[in-house]
């Protein structure tokens, strides 16, 4: 049976009969009297019920209801709301869905390290790579714009001398930004700084075909960005294994 509106109570509800789906509002789940801890006594309000079960918040929702007998319903103060206790008799269960458990990762992901001066430590590129499956790269960009710094060649050298020691790896490379600017900006950053590792290496003998590149600009940060340190974690350029 489906009801728009729940009604005030279960009382006019049969004990055998079939569950009971209905809506509850904002307004409906202030109000009534609750028995029980779910199981509840018939007389008890639905929606107020259905608040007390953990089935729905106090913005209300969708509720099932099913008829149910308990030889008692005990007082509980529970999500806000406190029932009060009576004899056994007739009443009704609400259903409470459980969510479905957070996947967890075996190993956290942790934000790399950074050094005394809050700048990030560069991973070892080859080892993390073989580990992982996908290293965070710090090359220094100039500021807003997609021109690599010359200070970035060790790095650089390092990621180039990986791949050439192994012919048949293949990689995508990733541009991350912090938060400075709108998604669109940086969004188009990431992409630009992304592909200027790709054209840098492609100019040292490394086979284009090796090679793709994307930005994903501050949609996946790795630190929080209300500080200096964070925002420098962010601004990455991730290689993952491509094979």
């Amino acid at each position: 049976m489906t009801l728009d509106v729940c009604p005030d109570s279960y009382s006019n509800f049969p004990e055998d009969g079939l569950p009971l789906t209905c809506g509850c509002t904002a307004e409906a789940v202030k109000h009534g009297f609750v028995y029980g801890a779910n199981p509840y006594m018939y007389q008890s309000n639905v929606c107020r019920a259905a608040v007390h079960a953990g089935a729905i918040s106090s913005r209300g929702g969708q509720v099932v209801a099913t008829p149910a007998k308990a030889p008692m319903f005990p007082a509980v103060t529970r999500n806000g709301v406190s029932s009060g206790s009576s004899s056994g008799d007739a009443g009704f269960q609400i259903t409470v869905t459980t969510p479905s458990p957070t996947p967890t990762l075996s190993t956290p992901v942790l934000a790399p390290a950074t050094d005394a001066r809050d700048r990030p430590v560069q991973a070892p590129i080859a080892a993390t790579l073989k580990s992982v499956g996908k290293v965070q790269v710090y090359i220094n960009f100039a500021t807003a714009s997609d021109r690599i710094e010359a200070s970035s060649a060790p790095v650089l050298n390092e990621l180039l001398a990986t791949l050439r020691a192994d012919p048949a790896m293949k990689i995508e490379l990733v541009g991350h930004t912090d938060n400075q600017g709108g998604s669109t900006y940086n969004l188009d950053l990431s992409e630009r700084r992304a592909a200027s590792v790709y054209a840098w290496l492609g100019q040292r003998g490394v086979e284009r075909e090796r090679l793709r590149s994307s930005g994903r600009g501050l949609l996946e940060p790795l630190a929080d960005n209300e500080t200096d340190r964070g925002r420098a974690l962010n601004r990455r350029v991730e290689v993952k294994l491509a094979n």
